[in-house]
């Protein structure tokens, strides 16, 4: 199906986009985005053949925001870099890592993205080249969602004004230092992951690696 004709929308494709990301761009309906632009939602339809086309074009919009590497200047820090805006990003939107998920078609549109970050790790000169430089956007990407997912979880707030990780901490007895949850971070020690598996590649692990592919 797509957009049908009629008399020109008084909104664009922006708008519409920041309303989905606002109404959480897991859970949107149409009628919730029209009614947040002051429309009628027959009248998306006139740019959007679908709510799936507008959730992918939300997704791809939220991508120019992480994967804009250009400032970093090796690739160590360029995947410093994806992480912590990805995160941030989150923050903002926390539905985004529950579509990334669950709803894969939704982000083809973002692999062009993806493209350009991979390749300017491999400008920076990443050991493994294009394979390794692929693997770890997949393997940060994918830590510092289910790190997100977790550390929400974590720390939302009860009626009684408590999280479940006082929860834990306060019944775990002598073994809340398990897992560093004693001391946890809000961001779940994310910055730790991301450096283990920094070094893990700076010591020749990872795909396209020659000392990895002999071993």
């Amino acid at each position: 199906m797509s957009p049908g004709p009629g008399r020109k929308p008084v909104f664009d494709k922006e708008q519409a986009v920041q309303a989905a990301l606002e109404e959480g761009v897991a859970t949107f309906s149409l009628r919730g985005v029209a009614d947040k632009l002051g429309i009628k939602p027959p009248a998306l339809y006139r740019m959007f053949s679908s709510r799936d086309e507008l959730q992918a074009a939300a997704m791809q919009k939220l991508a120019e925001h992480i994967n804009d590497p250009a400032v970093a200047t090796t690739w160590q820090d360029a995947l410093r870099l994806f992480s912590s805006r990805s995160w941030d990003l989150f923050s903002r939107y926390p539905e985004a890592p529950t579509v990334i998920m669950t709803k894969p078609e939704a982000i083809i549109g973002v692999l062009p993205g993806f493209r350009r970050l991979i390749d300017r790790l491999v400008r920076l000169n990443i050991p493994g080249g294009f394979p390794c430089a692929s693997f770890a956007v997949d393997f940060i990407g994918d830590i510092t969602i289910t790190t997100f997912i977790q550390m929400r979880s974590f720390t939302t707030t009860d009626d009684a004004g408590e999280t479940p990780l006082d929860r834990y901490t306060t019944s775990a007895d002598d073994n809340d230092d398990v897992f560093g949850m004693k001391d946890m971070p809000g961001t779940g020690f994310l910055d730790s992951k991301v450096e283990f598996i920094i070094a893990g590649i700076e010591h020749g692990i990872g795909p396209g690696n020659s000392e990895h592919e002999a071993s």
